[in-house]
This record gives structure tokens, sequence and C-alpha cells, in this order.
């Protein structure tokens, strides 16, 4: 079973989402890191990168899938995960306390990173 099989139908729709964002911005099915940009852009003011009223559907999309499944998607390979055998990578859904959990620690490591006191 493939991680894209692994998902539920809303959380596959999600997953959907967030990469058709990925495409009409990047024209990448996943620009890496994407989950957290568009997490930043959906939760933090001043992170808004789409100006139109289609970047602002999808993200609403985005949000109400989000909300729906109560969690997040992630791309998960050798980069995020080094153990990881290559057929496994792919889209993962981490639930919501999970995500936050990890938007924690990214902000650390990039507020740390940068020289930025949290």
């Amino acid at each position: 079973m493939t991680p894209e099989e692994r998902l539920t139908p809303r959380q596959r729709a999600l997953y959907e989402a967030i990469s058709d964002v990925s495409e009409e911005r990047w024209c990448a099915g996943w620009l890496m890191g994407i989950e957290y940009q568009l997490w930043a852009e959906l939760h933090d003011a001043g992170s808004r990168q789409g100006t139109d009223e289609r970047d602002d559907a999808q993200l609403e999309t985005v949000r109400t899938l989000s909300d729906a499944v109560g969690g997040w998607i992630i791309w998960a390979d050798d980069q995020t995960h080094p153990d990881l055998p290559t057929n496994e990578w792919g889209p993962r859904f981490v639930p919501l306390p999970e995500w936050l959990a990890m938007v924690a620690a990214e902000r650390h490591g990039s507020a740390h990173e940068a020289g930025i006191p949290l």
C-alpha cells in the first residue's frame, strides 16, 4: 500500500489541496517545506504569499479540510526521515497536537539559527 492509499478520503483531499497550491504557485507537486509555509499563511498574519481571489479560495479549502480531519499533511522522505525506505516516501497525516509540536520545533529551530529570541 502506498502512502497515498493510507490516507482517508478527507486526508487525501487535504493532501491534494496542499499539492494544488504548490503546483499553482511553484510548478511543484509538493514544494519542500510547503506544509510549514501554508500553515504559517493560514495562522500568521504576515506570512501570506498569494494575493489573488483564487489563492484565497484555495487556502480556505485547505483550512476547511484541515479542520475537518483534525490535522495536517506532511511529506515524508529521506530529508525528513533519513531511515525511511523509498517506497514509504510520500504524504503522511499528522494529528493536530503532533503537528503543532512540529511547528513549534520548526519555529524554534528557525529562530535559533537566525539568532532570534523566542
